[in-house]
């Protein structure tokens, strides 16, 4: 096997645990923010503040709607 140096050492082991994992922390970072993982809680929350506001908005629609029909 070829090797692109021709020492091994403990430190160089350390180092290349050490970028795999910041490399795979930089990317579950960025998962997490895209909001892409977890459908959990958090995703149902929004979606059931977005149903009351959008019920909400319903309700202030028909108002006008009454109204202007008065008019």
């Amino acid at each position: 096997m070829m090797h692109y140096y021709n020492t091994f050492s403990l430190f160089d082991l350390f180092l290349e645990v050490l970028l795999i994992l910041l490399v795979v922390g930089i990317v579950i970072f960025f998962i997490n923010k895209s909001g892409f993982a977890g459908a959990g809680a958090a995703s149902n929350e929004k979606l059931v503040s977005m149903e009351k506001d959008v019920a909400e908005i319903k309700k202030t629609v028909e108002e006008i709607k009454e109204k202007l029909e008065e008019i």
